[in-house]
């Protein structure tokens, strides 16, 4: 916030730059950094918009070469994350635009950095033009989802995926490398093989299955703009249902952090949207079907969720599924009576969240971080993720409240009497001043929501603790 007054100055500098030179690579790297400005600014980012769309244009409307690819690649994404960070009119032209020149060029250009690119600007098509959005785009960029998602090209030889990893090195340092390289991997042969001689057959089936990056980020790509249409277009996607539901649910479980996170935060998306439907929807029979596809989607999907909350080793995927299910229960409200198994389960991961019980919580930082200086991907570390996370857990208990004593849920009473003394327990005087805040907040709001009934045995107790 202190250098927001400094960004007109910022953005001045990168228009003189991307005009006073032609070099691509140059103006790739400006190009770059405008998404990040965009998301600070937001809104009052749109006075820029025409200016950056003049800079987009002439890379959007040719076929990109080897050279020009990236260049054309980070056109779209930067386009994408414009329409996402600022959403206005500004956008729309030149989205639909290049997402209808991009989409014909997918059978040409064989390369997951253009299939993410296009992915990417699909979704955020989505939430810019919702039921604007051309429903034969929709249907290609479905077909691509679907095609990206099976794909199993992010397994492959190792072999290949090592000499990519030398692709950035220059051509002048090879020589100088090359020996240590060849070394440094005799070496490792050697004690692959002392160590692991009696089972070398199956030890080297299991080492030349691999990650390729960049096919990795084409999936969480694909998944992050599915995410992005179910949420904004539901009804055109309908009849992909089937085979959204099994993409999500594949994602899930998928081992990258990312995908797994895009996957939770579609699954939140869809089910939410379902819910909408049920309401917007007037026609008897069509509403019943609707319903009934949201109860069966909900006895699906929550259960995963929960496991990703209680055994999930990544604090940030946990944290993810737990803004989800909040998202979700305070949405459907009521309905989640239909589902009081459900109810369990997720008032067993609040417990667990509370209590530090979680796989996640429980992890030490050196397990849980190796080599990653003790943060998650996005930069956040592991006490900010633990603080976050408490304090989900913390918003969703009066929620839960809200809805079991409405439906007078029979397991509540017990698991009410089991959390509240553990709260109520983190506001002894030698907890800290934030401690004792949060557990007064969560308390209150719960309380808020219990009957009078379920409130009087807590009340002595409750006015004694906060003292």
């Amino acid at each position: 916030d202190e250098h927001k007054s400094s960004i007109p100055d910022v953005l001045q500098v990168l228009f003189h730059v991307h005009a006073s030179t032609t070099n691509t690579k140059v103006r790739e790297l400006v190009l770059a950094v405008y998404p990040a400005i965009a998301t600070v600014m937001k809104d009052k980012f749109a006075p820029y918009l025409d200016p950056i769309i003049t800079q987009l244009s002439p890379n959007l409307n040719q076929k990109p070469n080897t050279e020009t690819l990236p260049v054309f690649c980070t056109s779209l994404h930067t386009l994408a994350s414009l329409c996402r960070a600022v959403g206005t009119d500004h956008c729309k032209a030149i989205l639909i635009q290049a997402l209808d020149f991009s989409l014909n060029l997918y059978k040409e250009i064989d390369e997951p950095e253009f299939r993410s690119a296009i992915f990417s600007l699909g979704g955020a098509a989505s939430r810019v033009l919702k039921n604007e959005f051309n429903i034969v785009h929709i249907n290609k960029i479905m077909e691509h989802i679907f095609e990206s998602l099976r794909s199993l090209d992010w397994i492959e030889d190792v072999a290949a995926t090592e000499s990519r990893k030398l692709e950035w090195v220059d051509e002048e340092d090879i020589d100088n490398t090359s020996n240590t390289i060849h070394d440094e991997h005799e070496v490792k042969i050697e004690e692959e093989e002392e160590e692991d001689d009696d089972d070398d057959d199956e030890d080297d089936d299991d080492e030349r299955m691999t990650f390729e990056n960049a096919h990795v980020e084409e999936k969480a790509a694909a998944i992050e703009a599915l995410g992005d249409i179910v949420e904004n277009c539901i009804v055109a996607v309908w009849p992909y249902l089937k085979d959204i539901i099994e993409h999500i649910k594949n994602m899930l479980e998928f081992p990258n952090v990312q995908c797994s996170q895009n996957a939770v935060t579609a699954a939140g998306n869809l089910l939410i949207s379902i819910h909408k439907m049920t309401i917007q929807t007037q026609i008897i029979n069509e509403k019943q079907l609707v319903q009934d596809e949201l109860d069966r989607l909900l006895d699906d999907l929550i259960p995963n969720l929960c496991t990703i909350i209680n055994t999930s080793t990544s604090r940030s995927l946990a944290q993810i599924a737990l803004d989800t299910i909040k998202n979700i229960l305070e949405e459907v409200k009521l309905d989640m009576l239909k589902h009081i198994t459900l109810l369990e389960k997720i008032a067993h991961c609040i417990q667990k969240v509370l209590a530090y019980k979680t796989k996640c919580q429980q992890e030490n930082d050196d397990e849980n971080d190796d080599d990653n200086d003790n943060r998650e991907h996005d930069g956040r570390d592991d006490a900010e993720y633990d603080a976050m996370l408490i304090s989900t857990g913390g918003d969703l208990l009066p929620i839960l409240t809200s809805i079991a004593c409405i439906g007078k849920v029979q397991f509540f009473p017990g698991y009410l009497s089991s959390i509240i003394p553990k709260l109520q327990k983190r506001l002894r005087h030698q907890a800290s001043v934030s401690d004792r805040s949060f557990v007064i907040g969560v308390l209150a709001e719960t309380v808020q929501n219990m009957n009078e009934l379920l409130i009087t045995p807590y009340l002595q107790s409750l006015f004694t603790s906060i003292k």
